[in-house]
């Protein structure tokens, strides 16, 4: 009985299974001494996992504490030196109307980064809650691309939409998000060629794509893709928090968001809003 009971034990935790225990009053004399020391051993195990798993939270945490600091602090800094020029008087008219513009920059990058930041903490606590309305597409996908057209041209993107969908229910403030950030990611990882975004339906769903001929995305990237401060290219800007945001957003709508890709050859996001 001790025997079979060990090698239950041990194959249990050969799985994984750390919380199996063995009676230790089913063993004697040697018998009771070895399942001692394996239930010693176990607990042990689980110890060190757990300060194995603190420690990887904990070196998490850091690293994205370290990364929202850096752009916390740069536009601060930034608008801190706009600030002492513009006070001192010495500037132009040219080069204040500038310094203003930069300012107005550095404003709605911190505005953003601290959105996603409580983005995070509704989705979280189950608050993001859609209010839905009927959306004007073509409406919104101009001016998404329109807002990212700058960026593109200076990159020799060309950035193009499509709209095969009139209207569609959704929470047209949470939708633009979606679309502003999966366009947003489709420029910033793509350095030559295009980003098309179409809009379509069928009796089923409405539908969203945004495809690009940027570096692409392996199998392996991919299952990590839509979870908090995961990030493909660590030398992108960014926090890995759009496409976690992105995701709960369309689940919030009862819908999908997935992706497909390949490494080189581009990769196509596509937002499914069931009918």
């Amino acid at each position: 009985e001790p025997i079979a009971a060990l090698s239950h034990a041990a194959k249990e935790v050969s799985q994984g299974n750390l919380d199996e225990k063995i009676n230790e009053e089913i063993g004697w004399g040697e018998f009771k001494q070895l399942i001692a020391a394996f239930n010693k051993m176990t607990s042990d195990l689980k110890d060190y996992q757990v300060l194995q798993l603190q420690a990887q939270v904990s070196e998490m945490k850091e690293q994205v504490f370290r990364a929202v600091a850096h752009d916390l602090r740069a536009p601060l800094l930034g608008l801190q030196g706009y600030l002492y020029i513009l006070q001192s008087g010495k500037a132009s008219p040219q080069e204040q109307k500038e310094y203003l513009e930069q300012m107005s920059q550095a404003a709605r990058n911190l505005s953003s980064l601290l959105e996603d930041v409580l983005d995070v903490s509704r989705v979280q606590a189950g608050m993001m809650n859609p209010r839905k309305e009927s959306v004007d597409v073509p409406a919104l996908l101009k001016n998404v691309t329109d807002t990212l057209a700058p960026t593109a041209q200076g990159k020799g993107l060309e950035l193009t939409f499509q709209a095969e969908a009139d209207r569609l229910p959704a929470d047209p403030k949470l939708l633009q998000r979606v679309v502003m950030n999966l366009v947003s990611n489709a420029v910033k990882f793509t350095d030559k060629g295009y980003v098309r975004v179409r809009a379509w339906q069928d009796e089923k769903a409405y539908y969203i794509s945004v495809a690009d001929s940027g570096i692409g995305i392996s199998e392996a990237e991919q299952k990590g893709l839509f979870q908090k401060y995961h990030q493909v290219r660590s030398d992108r800007p960014g926090y890995g928090l759009g496409l976690f945001i992105s995701r709960k957003i369309v689940q919030a709508h009862g819908g999908t968001l997935e992706v497909s890709s390949r490494p080189g050859q581009g990769s196509t996001f596509t937002v499914t809003l069931p009918k």
